[in-house]
C-alpha cells in the first residue's frame, strides 16, 4: 500500500471517530420525554381507618436529557404512594412534590389524572349473623329436615357502610350427597372487600336429611288360604284393603299385584272343626315399609266336618343336652 493511500485511510478513520463523538455529544444533550404508568396506593393510613374506593392508575410524563434517564430505575416508578391522606372523602391533588426523589436533571412534564378521589372510612366492629349457603338438591327421595350453623353469629370488622344490614355466609354446602346427617367445619365468605373476622373461630354446619315418606292404599289384596284345597275350609273374606307407608323411592317401586295375604291353618294349629278368628299375614312387602292398617284386621276361618279320632302328635320340644 502506498504512503498516500495509508494517509487517506487514516484520515477516514479519524473523521468517523470525530463524527461519532459529535453525534453522541449532541444526543446526550438533546432533551427527550418518557411516560410511565403507576398504580396508586395510599401511604400511611391512620390506625382504625381504611381507604375504601378503588384508586386509578396515573400516567407520569418526564422530560430531560437522554443521559439523565440512564440513571433512573424504572422500578421506582411502578407505585405512587400518596402522603397526608385525611379521613373522610377528599380530592387528592398529585404534584411534583410526590416525585421529589427523581434524579437531578429530570422534570415532571405532566400527570394524568392530576386529581383523584379518595375515601377513608373508620373501621367498626359488630356481631353479624351467619347464614348457610347451599347448592344442589338432596338426593332423590330425600328432603332437608334440619340445617344449623354454630356459632350463629360472629364478630367482624370493616367500614360501617359495608356492615349495614350485613350477614356472613358459609362456603357452598353441597346437598347432593347428604343422606342422613352432615356435620363438618365450613369457611366463611364476606360480602364486603374490607371485612375481616377472627379465622380462629371454628364454624360448623349441620345438615340433616330424611327420606321422603309416602303412603299408598292397595284396595284389593287377595287373601290366600294355604294348605290342601277343601270345601270344608273357607274364609269369610277373600280380599283386604292394605295401607302402606315408607320411603318414597321404595313405595314407588312396589308391584302392588305381588302383595298378598295368607292364612295357613296348619301353621296356626287349627285342625278341629269350628270357626276361628285369624289375622292374615301380609307377604312381599319390602323392608323399611310399614303396614299402617289392614281392613279387615282379622277374618273368620271356618273348618267343617267331623273331628278326627286322634289328633296328630305334636313333636316334643328338644331338651338341651349338657355339654
Amino acid at each position: 500500500m502506498s504512503e498516500r493511500s495509508a494517509n487517506t485511510l487514516q484520515l477516514k478513520i479519524i473523521s468517523f471517530v470525530l463524527t461519532l463523538t459529535i453525534f453522541l455529544l449532541v444526543t446526550a444533550e438533546k432533551e427527550t420525554t418518557r411516560t410511565y404508568t403507576l398504580s396508586v396506593q395510599p401511604g400511611e393510613v391512620a390506625e382504625g381507618y381504611v381507604v375504601t374506593n378503588e384508586l386509578p392508575d396515573v400516567e407520569l410524563t418526564l422530560v430531560g436529557r437522554t443521559q439523565k434517564f440512564a440513571s433512573l430505575d424504572a422500578r421506582d416508578l411502578q407505585v405512587l404512594r400518596l402522603s397526608q391522606v385525611q379521613p373522610g372523602m377528599e380530592s387528592y391533588r398529585i404534584s411534583e412534590l410526590d416525585f421529589d426523589s427523581l434524579p437531578s436533571g429530570l422534570r415532571v412534564r405532566s400527570i394524568s389524572p392530576q386529581t383523584i378521589p379518595i375515601r377513608m372510612e373508620p373501621l367498626v366492629t359488630r356481631r353479624v349473623p351467619i347464614r348457610i349457603n347451599t347448592r344442589n338438591r338432596p338426593p332423590a327421595g330425600y328432603h332437608v329436615v334440619r340445617m344449623d350453623v354454630r356459632p350463629t353469629e360472629i364478630e367482624v370488622t370493616g367500614p360501617e357502610n359495608e356492615l349495614t344490614n350485613n350477614v356472613v355466609f358459609t362456603e357452598n354446602i353441597d346437598l347432593s350427597e347428604v343422606r342422613g346427617t352432615l356435620d363438618r367445619p365450613a369457611s366463611l365468605q364476606t360480602r364486603g372487600s374490607f371485612i375481616t373476622y377472627d379465622t380462629d373461630v371454628e364454624v360448623r354446619v349441620v345438615v340433616q336429611t330424611e327420606a321422603q315418606v309416602e303412603t299408598i292404599v292397595i284396595e284389593a289384596v287377595p287373601i290366600q288360604l294355604l294348605g290342601a284345597v277343601s270345601e270344608q275350609r273357607y274364609l269369610d273374606h277373600d280380599t283386604m284393603a292394605l295401607t302402606l307407608r315408607g320411603p318414597q323411592q321404595v313405595i314407588e317401586q312396589i308391584a302392588t299385584e305381588s302383595v298378598v295375604a295368607a292364612v295357613d291353618p296348619q301353621q296356626l294349629n287349627f285342625i278341629l272343626p269350628g270357626t276361628y278368628q285369624v289375622e292374615p299375614q301380609v307377604q312381599n312387602v319390602p323392608a323399611g315399609v310399614q303396614i299402617v292398617s289392614q281392613i279387615p284386621r282379622v277374618v273368620l276361618l271356618t273348618i267343617e266336618g267331623q273331628a278326627p279320632d286322634r289328633l296328630p302328635e305334636q313333636p316334643e320340644p328338644e331338651t338341651p343336652q349338657p355339654e
